[in-house]
């Protein structure tokens, strides 16, 4: 890469990196349901135009630097995850960290992120990756604000659902260039679709809902989702065991459209995740406890959509550049994101070289 085209480049690859999609096409939901006494989940139905992806297990003690921008984070992973990767190994749309720590995206079309200061800067889905290589707990992800600085480029807009062992969750959004906060007490009922919380939450109690009675929509709106998803969250008495199964029933409910690519239920007490595919419907888990996240042992990963039930740790196969390159693509061209960048296929190869370079600086991308 010479000097005279490396801005282009960098400009390129912030699209590329903060690419979920050009346009919100269809919803996302997630609750949280149980106690850490009786069982802790988080299910999340995934709606879009794209299934493909991997599931990496990432390790620990690996240094890092953020793709593409002029200020990048830089970051050394203290904790070994498991993640879904869609765009590319390093660019998740949620998973979970061995400390219990779990994070996903869903689109908000309301979301306006900080602009430039001091802060040091990672996209979207990098925001995923450096917390649960860096952070242990909802709080340590809440204050990190105060370290790096989200943006997007890419004109793609998300907020997150973050949730750890403990109990503890939290919806994170950035609204008129600020981080917006609900845990706790501002945090009635864990659940998170497609349109703000405060203004999601506002319907749910325009239904009665947050007090136990009314009845929730019954559309494919957000709104309505986020209704049901309050119904499913308090459906869960926290005094009774909870299961895997509860999680999947609720998330038909929530979404039963071909969008609905994939149903996970994260079991943040166990450590484990267990989801589903639409083309491969079948459940599959793996815990945490079960991959070497030692950085002297190989990447490992499984293709989302791979034949396989049950424990399926041993199915995970090193990490193979080729492999990540042909679903990424694949992902990008089925959701349209290729459609109005110039050296598309250039750019996206770029990004499917960052899993081997991650810890220098953008220059050892090299060209084609």
């Amino acid at each position: 890469m010479t000097p005279r085209n490396s801005h282009k480049t960098v400009c390129f690859l912030l699209l590329a990196s903060g690419m979920l999609a050009a346009a919100p096409a269809h919803g996302c939901s997630t609750f949280l349901y149980g106690a850490a006494s009786t069982g802790l989940f988080v299910a999340r139905n995934y709606d879009w135009d794209s299934g493909e992806a991997l599931v990496v297990a990432n390790k620990k003690h690996v240094s890092k630097v953020a793709i593409g921008t002029e200020n990048p984070a830089k970051w050394v992973s203290k904790h070994g995850s498991l993640t879904f990767c869609q765009y590319g190994r390093e660019f998740p749309c949620g998973g979970m960290n061995e400390a219990g720590l779990m994070i996903t995206v869903l689109w908000l079309d309301e979301s306006e992120y900080p602009q430039p200061d001091e802060r040091p800067v990672v996209t979207l889905l990098q925001w995923v990756q450096y917390q649960l290589d860096t952070a242990s707990s909802v709080s340590d992800v809440i204050a990190s604000d105060e370290k790096i600085r989200v943006d997007s480029i890419s004109g793609s807009r998300v907020h997150y659902f973050v949730a750890d062992k403990t109990g503890s969750c939290a919806t994170v959004e950035f609204l008129q260039g600020r981080m917006v906060v609900h845990r706790g007490a501002n945090l009635p009922v864990p659940a998170l679709t497609n349109s703000t919380y405060a203004a999601s939450l506002r319907y749910a109690k325009s239904l009665s809902l947050t007090t136990g009675e009314g009845q929730p929509g019954q559309s494919g709106s957000s709104l309505d989702r986020f209704s049901r998803a309050v119904a499913a969250a308090r459906g869960a008495k926290p005094n009774e065991k909870q299961t895997v199964d509860y999680g999947f029933k609720s998330l038909l409910d929530l979404g039963r459209t071909d969008y609905t690519k994939w149903r996970i239920v994260y079991e943040l007490s166990e450590g484990a995740i267990s989801f589903r595919t639409n083309k491969f419907p079948k459940t599959k888990r793996i815990r945490c406890a079960d991959f070497d996240f030692a950085a002297s042992s190989p990447v490992m990963v499984l293709d989302m959509n791979s034949p396989g039930e049950g424990n399926v740790a041993s199915a995970f196969q090193e990490y193979d550049a080729a492999q990540n390159r042909k679903i990424l693509m694949q992902a990008a061209r089925e959701s349209d994101v290729l459609e109005d960048l110039p050296q598309a296929k250039q750019l996206l190869r770029w990004m499917a070289k960052y899993p081997d370079h991650c810890g220098e600086p953008l220059q050892a991308l090299g060209a084609e």
